[in-house]
């Protein structure tokens, strides 16, 4: 009877040591796996951003006749620098560059829109009457988007990780007094 508890105290504490050794790679793993909504909206963003950019830098005379339509100030000057911002910035979004900034400037664009292009269906989309609710506008959809990488960052899977873990190794310079 006491080698068979003997076995079983043996037992347990095998198991606990499975356990331990679970969570200590588990609590390696999980700040990668946290990143992972960062990398999937930063593709997802990314990658709206560098077609809707692309496509305005093949057209930027209809991107200048639309801006000036809706009564953006200076809209030759305004069409190219959104069409290179969203082209642009949206390949540095997906590979998780200066996520932070472009974000901001990018969420600026979107809110541009939502004042002017979309004014009217953001709006109606708060009222019951409206078929549409306010996650179906898409430029309030890519401003919450935005807003949440200003605030999140690109996450451990990123070239700003990276960059800042390397900027981290370099030790300043000793000064002399």
């Amino acid at each position: 009877m006491g080698e068979r508890n003997l076995g079983r105290r043996h037992d347990i504490g095998g198991r606990m040591q499975k356990i331990r050794l679970f969570l200590t790679y588990w609590d390696r793993f999980l700040p990668w796996l946290q990143s992972l909504p960062a990398v999937l909206t930063r593709l997802m963003v990314g990658f709206g951003f560098y077609m809707t950019g692309s496509g305005k830098l093949k057209n930027l005379d209809g991107v200048i006749e639309f801006f000036t339509s809706l009564g953006v100030p200076y809209a030759k000057y305004q069409a190219p620098f959104v069409a290179h911002l969203e082209y642009y910035g949206g390949i540095l979004l997906m590979i998780g560059l200066l996520t932070r900034p472009v974000s901001f400037l990018l969420s600026a664009t979107m809110v541009v829109a939502l004042l002017t292009a979309d004014k009217a269906d953001f709006l109606a989309s708060w009222t019951q009457e409206s078929e549409k609710v306010p996650a179906e506008i898409t430029a309030f959809a890519y401003l919450v988007f935005l807003l949440w990488l200003v605030v999140s960052g690109a996450g451990l899977l990123s070239l700003d990780a990276l960059s800042s873990k390397l900027l981290r190794l370099r030790k300043p310079p000793e000064v002399e007094a």
